[in-house]
């Protein structure tokens, strides 16, 4: 590991560190402005308790949000990571790590947001239950479609060899209006 990736990940660290500063500090003093103004003190021990189920939920947002956009580019790039060269998997692995990445920092912001609202407005949970559960399955199938629309080489020899050992079987039966029964059987090419 050179001293330029040392110093990069050490910044990196260093900001995020920061930014969960900030956002405790903005929170804790949210709800001490909310505590001057006489609330109902279980929503203020609920606030006190919020910076902490923040992070944690931005966190594992993240690193959800990372995994599985991680799996998608890895789907999509399989048959080079396969059978490329050493240098051509390298710099595919580095660039699935630098953009799934960008997407679990950008999931911290909105998980920080979606929390935060429904720390507020708890009835909010109906509307967010089933859009999470949307977004889930749209997750789903969006690695489904990753895995069938982009075969590796080998998969396409394997499902060619299937496809030509299914054709060769196949017999076509029809029946007549008596009920008498037709076999019907491809020529196989000979050769």
């Amino acid at each position: 590991m050179t001293d330029l990736t040392r110093i990069k990940r050490a910044v990196h660290r260093d900001r995020t560190s920061q930014l969960i500063a900030i956002a405790s500090a903005v929170l804790g003093s949210t709800v001490n402005a909310l505590d001057g103004i006489n609330l109902d003190p279980a929503l203020i021990n609920t606030l006190r308790r919020a910076p902490q189920q923040l992070v944690g939920h931005a966190i594992n947002a993240a690193a959800s949000a990372t995994v599985i956009a991680a799996v998608d580019q890895v789907l999509v790039h399989r048959d080079a990571l396969i059978n490329g060269s050493p240098s051509e998997r390298q710099f595919i692995l580095l660039t699935i790590l630098k953009t799934s990445g960008v997407v679990g920092a950008g999931a911290i912001p909105l998980t920080l947001t979606l929390t935060l609202a429904l720390t507020l407005m708890p009835g909010l949970s109906v509307v967010l239950g089933p859009l999470g559960l949307l977004g889930s399955s749209g997750a789903g199938l969006r690695l489904l479609s990753s895995a069938f629309n982009h075969p590796s080489r080998q998969e396409l020899e394997a499902m060619e060899k299937v496809l030509g050992h299914l054709q060769g079987l196949i017999v076509d039966l029809q029946r007549d209006h008596n009920g008498q029964a037709t076999i019907t059987v491809p020529a196989r090419v000979v050769g």
